[in-house]
């Protein structure tokens, strides 16, 4: 769940920002269900949240929003900093603005969010920064045409044509999510 793991992350660094005297929130909604290592997710959106912070001046915000839409699933990390120059390449390692920074927290964000099948974006202007974080939903995984094929796995059917049936719904869900994902990417 992306949301869960927002969640853990703003909790995290919620004493972080309160000591810079910087106000940390995310909007309410529901479970976004995606594929993720929890871990390491909420290790990008850490880096995400502290460079955020860091950017924001004390009595400024940082907003963290999760939602769902169109088979994908986005978090948003906006603060109100002063913004990014355009063109800078905050993804590439080494890279920061900071006196202290190492410039490696965007470029491990932006390999885990990579290897979770993701893309990572940056908005910027004075004022105003936003980092998207953009991830296929488990529903668009699992679905075929838009439609949820998962047989309810708490319903047992009698011996091996069960299993068989179990078995057969996820393999058709596999490969109807990966054609959509593949199409989508404008490999196929």
């Amino acid at each position: 769940d992306l949301r869960a793991a927002a969640e853990e992350a703003v909790a995290l660094l919620a004493p972080e920002a309160a000591t810079a005297g910087v106000e940390l929130t995310l909007h309410p909604g529901g479970a976004v269900r995606v594929a993720l290592d929890g871990e390491k997710m909420s290790q990008a959106m850490c880096n995400l949240l502290r460079n955020a912070i860091e950017a924001t001046t004390a009595g400024g915000k940082v907003r963290v929003s999760v939602t769902s839409a169109g088979g994908d699933a986005r978090l948003e990390i906006e603060d109100d900093g002063g913004g990014i120059a355009a063109g800078a390449p905050v993804f590439e390692p080494y890279f920061t603005t900071k006196d202290q920074g190492t410039g490696l927290g965007l470029a491990v964000a932006h390999r885990i969010v990579a290897d979770h099948g993701g893309t990572i974006g940056v908005e910027s202007r004075p004022g105003r920064t936003v980092f998207s974080i953009v991830l296929m939903t488990l529903s668009f995984v699992a679905g075929f045409y838009g439609m949820n094929i998962w047989l309810p796995l708490g319903h047992e059917q009698a011996g091996w044509r069960g299993a068989f049936f179990v078995i057969l719904g996820v393999m058709v869900a596999l490969a109807g999510g990966l054609f959509f994902y593949f199409r989508k990417r404008k490999w196929i």
